[in-house]
């Protein structure tokens, strides 16, 4: 038995252990509820999460919701990109309430991402366990998941998954070892183990679009590319395939979620443009400066970020920047950058750069700036952003920004570990480090990311009335919030709270829709029942005109027609009613299945090949 890897093995799942009680205790406090009041997100993210488990209540999920009537007279669910009906945190509502799914979601997936990145950095990029657990504990506590799931934005969850992705498509690194690296060496992957790795990494990307995170998958993309570059200038000599399991897994995710994205892409194409430009810093310092601030230091508050933008009423200012790592790899950095510039004086030696390297390192830099240069608002790029279907449904400020914290933790400690550090030296480093990690947590003022403004209250009662007994539920009248003052449409942050009461509040809280719900086309709906006669028919939008408007012969913003009362009925009854789906949809399901089913035979073919492979004495693995 290899002593000193049981003691490697211990002192990560110990960390673990650690990573996990102080995520729960000095970062469960803010999604807890105990205040009474949430961050701003969770106003869109829990009334849709117990529309899912409404309509679980009628049906199952084999049978997605289409549709929900909860909100804005009838909306898409489903093909929403945002929509959650198909994530750990829905699947959690059928045991715990929306909020408690949240919360352990939140805890679970600092460890993926802690296990995660610790693979990246160590099998991957052949970094001494001291450093390589730093790393890992630093990312767990990153702020474009931490900040950003407190806040309310669930589906960045997934953002824990992208170190396995890019552990899933990169070799290891050279099974030499960088001066100070501990460990045995390093397998080399194989043809067939690339290819599972490749299916395996396809398939977390799918998770990706089904759990609502799609504006997600363009980052993520960017953020694999990236890694793979810097494995190709840290270990130049080493052959590393990449593209071929990276297009591996983009055909694997695009099949397995084609049932999914392409209605999505479809409902955006008929609301059209984003509204607003989605890029709004006035300039590509000031979106450096933002950057390095937030990354380091305190994350930027609304007041600050206000002033560097083109407009101070700029949508989803609550969200950005929050990609906060701490200063520690700042420390780690200055202390890296002093050792090398003293070593140079020492020996000034000059060293040479191949052509290639330099080629790649430019190209590190110019795709690692690509998403602050798109937060810059510009004429050129403004048009292509709104009208991307993977862009329009999110900002670059927000989805762009979350790949730094992964890519600034890996090439600091990379650079680190690569210096002649004595072995003693790197475990005191750490030491150090892992210290202020698990203290900081503790000592850090919440409030410039904290805006606590949503009662989840009305939400996790309906839930616990609704999981106790079987109790009719249906939405049975429209309404809208009217200032008392100026009596005028009013837009407060828990309008959707109201679902509970079985209203569907006609001016929802629906990002897709835009920041003033610009994208809206609410009339003729008016505040009555749902059966009220209107010009149009009744007093409800049939949601299949936002999704299909040709097919259904009807268009955009159509109610159900006076021939529909069945349909109606059954659908504010959480009942699916009949619809056309869009063209090309069974087309996607069946790719879907037919991609699923090769995946599971492949599977279940590779396991049984390399258990008959193996000799007596032999151990296997899942590759």
């Amino acid at each position: 038995m290899n002593t000193h890897l049981w003691r490697q093995g211990t002192i990560r799942l110990g960390l673990a252990v650690l990573v996990l009680v102080v995520h729960v205790m000095a970062l469960g406090p803010f999604l807890s509820g105990d205040r009474g009041l949430l961050g701003p997100g969770h106003a869109v993210t829990l009334p849709r999460l117990l529309d899912g488990f409404l309509w679980l209540k009628n049906n199952s999920f084999l049978d997605p919701p289409w549709f929900t009537p909860a909100f804005c007279g009838g909306l898409p669910a489903f093909p929403n990109p945002d929509n959650p009906f198909y994530s750990l945190p829905q699947a959690l509502t059928l045991f715990m309430d929306p909020l408690k799914s949240i919360q352990v979601t939140f805890h679970l997936f600092a460890l993926v991402g802690y296990f995660g990145f610790l693979r990246l950095l160590s099998d991957r990029f052949a970094v001494s366990t001291p450093t390589a657990v730093l790393g890992a504990v630093l990312f767990a506590f990153n702020g474009a998941f931490n900040h950003s799931m407190i806040l309310g934005a669930s589906a960045h969850h997934f953002l824990m998954l992208t170190p396995w992705i890019a552990w899933l498509l990169t070799r290891s690194a050279s099974p030499r070892r960088t001066p100070g690296a501990t460990g045995n060496r390093i397998p080399e992957a194989g043809p067939e183990n690339l290819f599972f790795q490749a299916i395996a990494a396809g398939t977390l990307l799918s998770y990706g679009v089904w759990c609502g995170a799609l504006s997600l998958i363009p980052s993520t993309l960017l953020f694999l590319a990236l890694v793979h570059l810097t494995l190709r200038i840290t270990h130049p000599v080493d052959n590393h395939r990449f593209w071929t399991p990276l297009a591996l897994a983009l055909l694997v995710a695009t099949a397995l979620s084609a049932a999914k994205w392409w209605p999505g892409i479809r409902f955006l194409d008929h609301l059209g443009a984003a509204p607003t430009p989605l890029a709004g810093l006035t300039a590509l310092d000031t979106a450096f400066s933002l950057l390095f601030e937030s990354l380091f230091f305190t994350p930027v508050d609304e007041q600050t970020l206000a002033g560097h933008l083109i407009d101070p009423s700029f949508p989803f200012v609550s969200f950005a920047p929050l990609v906060q790592v701490t200063f520690i790899p700042l420390a780690f950095l200055v202390a890296t950058l002093v050792l090398w510039w003293h070593r140079r004086r020492e020996t000034r030696e000059k060293t040479f750069t191949p052509r290639r390297q330099v080629t790649r390192i430019v190209l590190l830099i110019l795709l690692a700036v690509l998403p602050l240069a798109t937060a810059v608002h510009s004429p050129l790029w403004d048009p292509f952003l709104r009208e991307a279907p993977l862009l329009r449904a999110g900002t670059p400020l927000i989805e762009g920004w979350s790949i730094y914290p992964g890519l600034v933790l890996l090439w600091i400690f990379v650079a680190h570990d690569r210096w002649n550090w004595a072995p003693g030296h790197r475990r005191e480093l750490a030491l150090a480090g892992l210290l202020v990690a698990f203290a900081h947590p503790f000592m850090v003022d919440g409030q410039p990311w904290i805006r606590e403004s949503y009662d989840p209250a009305p939400i996790l009662s309906a839930w616990q009335r609704q999981h106790a007994a079987d109790i009719p539920f249906h939405i049975h009248r429209l309404d809208a919030v009217i200032d008392p003052e100026t009596r005028q449409v009013a837009l407060p942050l828990d309008r959707d709270n109201r679902m509970v009461r079985g209203i569907s509040t006609m001016f929802c809280n629906e990002p897709v829709l835009g920041p003033a719900l610009q994208r809206f086309p609410y009339a003729p709906l008016v505040m009555g029942m749902v059966f009220s006669a209107t010009e149009k028919g009744f007093n409800m939008k049939n949601p299949a005109c936002y999704l299909a408007p040709l097919e259904n012969q009807c268009q955009v913003g159509d109610h159900f027609r006076r021939e529909q009362r069945d349909s109606l009925e059954r659908f504010t009854h959480y009942r699916t009613f009949p619809f056309h789906k869009p063209q090309g949809q069974e087309t996607a399901e069946w790719l879907g299945l037919v991609t699923l089913f090769g995946i599971m035979a492949g599977g279940v073919t590779g396991v049984w090949r390399r258990s008959q492979s193996l000799s007596p004495g032999n151990t296997w693995s899942f590759p």
